[in-house]
């Protein structure tokens, strides 16, 4: 997902309350980005997972077998 991608996403899902800053990594399942928080200014890092859950329920279950 490129980063566009990205920031109108979080934005969308969280309302505008947080805002994209930068990528800080990937692990097995998800990207990391550090996002902001519009008006308290917190910053949290967010994972967004590559493969929609019903893809990942799948890889589950056939590892499991």
């Amino acid at each position: 997902m490129n980063p566009k991608d990205v920031e109108m996403m979080v934005e969308e899902f969280f309302h505008g309350q947080y805002k994209l800053d930068r990528y800080l990594g990937t692990g097995a399942f998800a990207n990391v980005y550090l996002v902001k928080h519009r008006y308290l200014n917190d910053l949290v890092a967010m994972k967004i997972n590559r493969e929609p859950f019903s893809k990942l329920s799948l890889w589950k279950r056939e590892l499991s077998i």
